[in-house]
């Protein structure tokens, strides 16, 4: 007995049927002409959660957002042309942040390319060089062995992708008609239940166990002859691993250096973690005390330019793990690069160190609180609104078990400097694979799609690059609080070197646009609160609906906050020598 279809929404309800399979419950759905079959077929399937997004760029950040927080794959669906180009910056950030993001492109047929053919380009592997694999499907045929065959492929990528996370592109070539009672093919009953059985019967293995870690002994031998040491935790360092490198630094008796990117950043055992590690590695003093024989540097590379230069300029013998066996490191000083899961690396390495006690441990532990304490003084007798207290005075006000995201340019830099590194139950989330400013509000949004209580702080700059993903929160009903530091456009560049070039500064890189947010937020039919001390700060936090869209503003002077820093690097300096002299 035949039935008539139509082959776009067979295949379609293929790739999707695929989809599940492999536990991808979350797609991100972009209005479109040429990607509607698969919109009929998603549209169909009720065991996946659907979110339309109208902007492609927001879409595929929006994405990412759902991936981050659920740590599972989440795949965004798109029309042809323009569109699949404006996913590109999600794309690149998903790559350097190895997050599993599925992208699925639709695109014109092979004879509609290269002959003036509307809203037609060359979309096939378009993010070759920021993705981890690509597919094109063709839907001219609907053989068994096309399908079969085409299984083999997409299920191959997505098991992979669950070994390396990362972006990937399937590429889904449509021709006309696409609504399902247009009907382009007859096909016997026993051949369609043949193709649905195929997920079902079909099983792809690659085996997903890596071999056992050997570590070479020559690494063991360097750790254990060290008389001191340091440990660096960067980005994509959890909760889970926190523990184990914790463990790690109490044997070996090495300090920590916890970078904002990373989940330890609120880790429960602080005894061992340095709190103003960014803030003594800009004290030469305290450059010619520490001399560490090794220094073992779990994920990514920190974001503070001081660690950075500390790291460099240090002497001491360099070790980086991480899951990618990746380089994180901008000197290209690191001695020996590790792939390994740091799990399984310090459970490894453990009973194969000796114990150490290390009296030095004490005293820079010492020095690193006394620091520490008096930043938190100076910065809490500030009744201006400094951009650095924001962090200390939002810590106090959100509650357990809440999301927090922090934007990049200054505000990473500043929770960086100045938030205080401690026990909280908070979930730390960035965008610090390549660390752009734009799609920030997009990713916080997947993130508290997932969620019930997200809050986000960035720059004004960064805010006005992702305003129209504001019409997400509405559309999807999804509660987020922001704290949007306004300080006037491109404060960050007041710290750099190019600040002393005023008129070019004032011209091109500090561009005051003198925006008036409030209207521009109340549009999207959010709750606006202008802050402008901080008990209206705490008075604002007690009237916010956290089930809704909320923007607290937060108009900062960037040139006394410049002035204001300078003078705390100053204080660190002082306390250092101090401490030292004594």
């Amino acid at each position: 007995m035949k039935k008539f279809i139509n082959r776009n929404i067979l295949w379609s309800e293929f790739i999707v049927d695929t989809l599940l399979k492999f536990g991808i419950k979350n797609v991100v759905i972009c209005p479109g002409s040429r990607n509607t079959p698969l919109i009929f077929a998603l549209a169909k399937e009720k065991r996946i959660k659907k979110y339309t997004v109208i902007d492609e760029r927001s879409a595929g950040f929006f994405a990412m957002g759902i991936a981050k927080k659920t740590k599972k794959p989440t795949a965004v669906a798109t029309t042809s042309g323009t569109a699949v180009a404006n996913l590109y910056p999600s794309v690149v950030e998903a790559f350097y942040s190895n997050i599993p993001l599925i992208v699925i492109t639709a695109d014109r047929p092979e004879i509609l390319h290269n002959c003036g053919a509307n809203q037609t380009i060359n979309q096939k592997k378009i993010y070759a060089n920021n993705s981890k694999d690509f597919q094109n499907i063709t839907t001219e045929s609907i053989s068994k062995e096309s399908f079969t065959r085409i299984h083999k492929r997409v299920s191959r990528i997505l098991i992979e992708q669950k070994i390396d996370p990362g972006p990937v592109q399937i590429n889904i070539m449509f021709d006309k008609p696409f609504e399902p009672e247009s009907f382009t093919d007859s096909i016997e009953q026993n051949s369609l239940d043949y193709i649905f059985k195929i997920n079902k019967n079909e099983q792809i293995k690659i085996s997903t166990k890596l071999d056992d870690l050997v570590i070479p002994f020559s690494i063991i031998r360097k750790i254990n002859s060290a008389r001191s040491g340091l440990i660096i935790a960067g980005g994509g360092v959890n909760k889970q691993i926190a523990a184990l490198i914790t463990k790690l630094a109490k044997k070996l008796s090495f300090p920590v250096f916890v970078d904002a990117s990373s989940e330890m950043f609120f880790s429960s055992s602080q005894d061992i973690i340095l709190k103003s590690f960014n803030q003594l590695a800009i004290s030469k003093e305290f450059r010619n005390h520490l001399h560490p024989d090794v220094i073992i540097q779990f994920g990514k590379a920190p974001t503070s330019n001081s660690v950075l230069q500390f790291f460099e300029s240090s002497r001491a013998f360099k070790i980086g793990i991480n899951e990618q066996g990746n380089l994180y490191d901008p000197s290209r000083t690191t001695n020996k690069s590790i792939k390994s899961n740091p799990k399984v690396f310090i459970e490894t390495i453990i009973p194969l160190l000796q114990a150490k006690k290390n009296s030095g441990l004490k005293r820079i532990i010492t020095l690193d609180k006394n620091l520490t304490e008096n930043r938190t003084k100076m910065i809490e007798k500030t009744n201006w609104m400094f951009e650095g207290k924001i962090y200390q005075e939002l810590l106090k006000l959100i509650p357990d078990n809440s999301n927090l995201f922090i934007g990049n340019s200054l505000p990473i830099r500043d929770f960086d400097s100045y938030a205080i590194r401690g026990k909280r139950n908070i979930n730390l989330f960035t965008n610090r694979g390549a660390s752009g400013i734009d799609g920030i509000v997009s990713t916080t949004l997947g993130i508290a799609s997932k969620s019930k209580t997200t809050f986000l702080v960035l720059g004004d700059q960064s805010f006005f690059h992702d305003l129209n993903s504001l019409l997400i929160a509405g559309h999807n009903k999804i509660p987020l609080t922001i704290i949007l530091v306004n300080n006037r456009c491109g404060g960050i560049f007041k710290m750099l070197p190019a600040a002393k070039y005023k008129a070019e500064l004032r011209k091109y890189l500090s561009m005051n646009y003198n925006l008036k947010f409030e209207n521009i937020i109340k549009s999207f039919n959010a709750d606006y609160f202008n802050i402008t001390s901080w008990k209206e700060f705490e008075k604002a936090f007690m009237k916010i609906d956290i089930n809704k869209l909320n923007v607290l503003e937060i108009l900062t002077d960037a040139d006394q906050s410049v002035k204001f820093r300078k003078f705390i690097s100053a204080e660190a300096k002082k306390v250092v020598t101090k401490y030292y002299d004594s």
